[in-house]
Order: structure tokens, then C-alpha cells, then sequence
């Protein structure tokens, strides 16, 4: 049986764990051809994705779809745990909180935090007043999560993880890993130790892998 769907992207792209993690509990099958960001984008890729923007997903039927964050959301609504990942249909605001926890993720975490992020993957130079202004920014940020996580198990209020649980994971894999150390992660004892169960959950642990942490 052909894969559910096949997807572009350079090897490792953070963006593509809840896409990876959706498709894992829904029990679909991804391919994940070699690709190289140099060559691969050729004139058949483009005549499919005309702005030549990965990840990019393509199913046997020749539907196309990109941006991380449309592919996740068709992907998690393409199986039985949709109602889980996204929220059930009798619950609208459910629904709508999913979707703010995954606007909040990309707004005002990723976006607020990229300029540090870049910089420490060595993608920008280095500029103490541009990181400063974005770690304050996301401390802001963090305050909020805290509370929200100190009186809820799940990030959206969820019973069960849902798609925005998955979405803030991924960021705070990341800057866990390359920004944030030991003080700055028991300063916020809400969001690690909610870090740490949700990668445990069944569906997430054979997807995420081992943790590693900044020191």
C-alpha cells in the first residue's frame, strides 16, 4: 500500500515533528525521500510547489499542501485522532483553544525567539542587543505558560494532548537544547515537568527520542 502522503523537507527540520508525531498516532504511513535543498527544487518541484517552500506534502491523489503548520492540521485530521489532536466537532470551543495554544506557539515563542535561535546556530551574527530584546520578549511568554500549566495537565485544557501540546514541545525542544539552561528551566517547574511527561506519552516517545538539554 502506497504512503499516506510524501514529504519534502532537508533532513531533521524541527517544523515537521507535529506532522511526524500526528501522522505516528493516527497510524499513517509518510515517505520521506532524499532531498537536498540545492538540487532537489527543480522545475517539476516548483511546477507542484510553486514557491518552492518546504516542507511541502504531496498524497497519491496529487494533492499538495505546504506550510508545517496546514500540513500538521491535515494530517491530524486525516485519522481517528483527530477529536484527540484537534478538538471534537460537538466542541467548538475546544477547537478554538487548540488553535490559539498553536498561534501562541508561533507568534509569541517562535517568532519572538528567532532572532536568539539563529544566532546560536550560527544563521546571524551576533548582536547582544537584538538577543537581549528577545529573551525578554519571550520571558513574557513564559510567565503566562506557567500559570496555564500549573493549573491545567495540557497546554489547551485539553483531557487528553492535543496538536498544540505537540506545536509547543517542538519549540521548547529547541530552545531547551541551544538557549536555555538548568536555571532558566527550574525557574519554570510548571512547563518542564509538563515537558517531560508529554514526551513520554504513547504515540510521542518513539517519535521525540532522547531529551537533551543546555547545561
Amino acid at each position: 500500500m502506497a504512503p499516506f502522503a510524501t514529504i519534502y523537507s532537508w533532513p531533521g527540520n524541527p517544523r515537521l515533528k507535529r506532522a511526524i508525531v500526528a501522522a505516528n498516532v493516527n497510524g499513517l504511513e509518510l515517505s520521506f525521500p532524499p532531498f537536498d535543498m540545492t538540487t532537489a527544487r527543480d522545475e517539476s518541484f516548483y511546477k507542484k510547489f510553486p514557491l518552492g517552500k518546504v516542507p511541502a506534502l504531496e498524497t497519491p491523489s496529487g494533492f499538495t499542501l505546504v506550510e508545517s503548520g496546514a500540513i500538521a492540521y491535515y494530517i491530524s485530521a486525516s485519522g481517528p485522532k483527530a477529536p484527540q489532536l484537534l478538538g471534537s466537532s460537538t466542541s467548538p470551543e475546544t477547537q478554538a483553544k487548540i488553535q490559539q495554544w498553536l498561534a501562541h506557539v508561533d507568534l509569541e515563542f517562535t517568532t519572538t525567539l528567532l532572532p536568539a535561535i539563529q544566532m546560536a546556530i550560527g544563521r546571524r551574527p551576533e548582536d547582544e542587543a537584538v538577543k537581549k530584546e528577545s529573551l525578554d520578549a519571550v520571558e513574557r511568554g513564559f510567565k503566562y505558560l506557567e500559570g496555564v500549566l500549573g493549573e491545567n495537565r495540557w497546554v489547551a485544557g485539553t483531557q487528553e494532548w492535543s496538536l498544540a501540546d505537540v506545536a509547543l514541545a517542538s519549540f521548547i525542544e529547541t530552545s531547551y537544547k541551544l538557549l536555555f539552561g538548568r536555571e532558566w528551566r527550574e525557574r519554570w517547574g510548571n512547563v518542564l515537568e509538563w515537558y517531560e511527561r508529554f514526551v513520554k506519552e504513547e504515540g510521542v516517545k518513539d517519535v521525540w527520542g532522547e531529551i537533551t538539554y543546555k547545561e
